[in-house]
């Protein structure tokens, strides 16, 4: 359900032909995510974004994760998409940028409670 945080707030960019080393590269790329949250880059990768970085870091995450739901649902067998009311419904919520920013919170202290040596040189 948290892929539909992305439902028509996502985009594919399939000129990628490596790093963006130049800015007419960088401005491509950009232009193409407009004001989506996702760039899905072919032969690459991904980029999300947000009003903050931990924002942003967490739809990077939630993402990467529903690619790799994605995948393993088409490999078991048809994939049966939500109804277009329910992919709507399921958007506003897991979509809310103060959710995405809160998540990463979590996610944060999280981490520096497993490894409390994290931030040490």
């Amino acid at each position: 359900m948290s892929s539909a945080a992305f439902r028509e707030d996502q985009v594919l960019y399939d000129d990628y032909e490596g790093p963006a080393v130049d800015f007419d590269m960088g401005r491509s790329i950009a232009e193409r995510l407009g004001d989506k949250r996702a760039i899905l880059m072919a032969h690459h990768g991904l980029i999300t974004v947000g009003g903050s970085i931990d924002e942003a870091a967490h739809w990077f995450f939630t993402y990467e994760q529903a690619a790799r739901v994605q995948l393993a649902a088409s490999a078991a067998g048809p994939v049966r998409p939500m109804g277009p009311e329910q992919a709507k419904l399921a958007r506003d919520g897991f979509g809310d940028a103060h959710l995405g920013w809160f998540s990463f919170q979590l996610l944060w202290d999280q981490i520096l409670a497993e490894q409390p040596d994290f931030l040490e040189e």
